[in-house]
């Protein structure tokens, strides 16, 4: 019989912590070309857009509380059709 093992609290927040930096991470990788494309007058409405929606998701995402066992992290934005990414 197998036994489940449980997460200890800073094991919870080490992976909470990992998981947030690693949507920051990705969002910002997204941002940095979205705020070129707007720099320069490239970026379509839908980019323009997607930048907000990216840019709202880091505040989101900041302000996570690592050490709630139960927390629940938002989905990345998604990029429409005709978006840079």
């Amino acid at each position: 019989m197998a036994v489940k093992r449980v997460l200890t609290a800073t094991e919870v927040t080490a992976i909470n912590k990992s998981k947030k930096q690693q949507l920051i991470n990705d969002a910002n990788a997204h941002i940095i070309l979205l705020q070129q494309a707007v720099k320069y007058n490239k970026a379509t409405e839908p980019e323009k857009q997607l930048l907000e929606n990216l840019e709202l998701f880091t505040i989101d995402v900041a302000r996570i509380d690592t050490t709630d066992i139960n927390v629940i992290s938002p989905d990345l934005p998604k990029s429409s059709a005709d978006a840079l990414l």
